[in-house]
């Protein structure tokens, strides 16, 4: 089950320098604003590529405009064997 935070609590874990954040927003979305260190996965076909070669180990947030989509991409992490992956519900720009 994956795992949900607020917007504020993501704020808190991005400060740590080991979190890898994935926008999943669109790319239009992306380039309006991104978070420095985040890696961008916005086409629903890629997920799975993208997300593969990624180390299993280290600890994920996952965001996107609303939550649906980065719960669903959390989701299909924790099905590959990602234990340690967090969706973000509200907007980390607020």
């Amino acid at each position: 089950m994956v795992k949900e935070i607020s917007a504020h609590e993501a704020k808190k874990l991005l400060q740590d320098k080991n979190i890898v954040v994935i926008d999943v927003r669109s790319l239009e979305e992306w380039e309006e604003q991104h978070l420095p260190k985040a890696i961008l996965v916005s086409n629903e076909d890629d997920f799975k590529e993208k997300i593969l070669p990624l180390d299993k180990e280290k600890q994920y947030v996952l965001f996107c405009r609303s939550g649906h989509r980065s719960h669903y991409v959390a989701e299909m992490m924790e099905d590959l064997g990602f234990e340690k992956v967090v969706n973000v519900k509200g907007d980390v720009f607020g």
